[in-house]
């Protein structure tokens, strides 16, 4: 069990490490959980529109893990959940 997680952390730092050199910020994705359906998944852009945020503030709250975010074929997807559970954390 210890040795999966390390090659868990090995391959994310890997991930990251290969992001980097490319330009692309790394992006952290939730492995323990299961994909919810892509009905329910919102584009970052859409994620933007709802907050009244820029692209680049939801890309920062996805690398930063404030933001649960998924990458199915490439593109990144927001769950309509995690969008409810970053309102809830920061309710004032």
């Amino acid at each position: 069990m210890r040795g999966e997680r390390l090659a868990d952390n090995l391959e994310s730092a890997a991930q990251a490490r290969k992001a980097s050199r490319s330009g692309k910020s790394p992006i952290r994705l939730v492995r323990s959980q299961p994909t919810p359906p892509l009905s329910q998944l919102l584009s970052v852009k859409d994620v933007a529109q709802i907050l009244g945020l820029s692209r680049s503030k939801i890309y920062q709250l996805i690398a930063a893990c404030d933001l649960q975010a998924y990458r199915p074929g490439g593109r990144i997807r927001v769950p309509v959940d995690a969008i409810e559970e970053l309102l809830e954390r920061t309710r004032l």
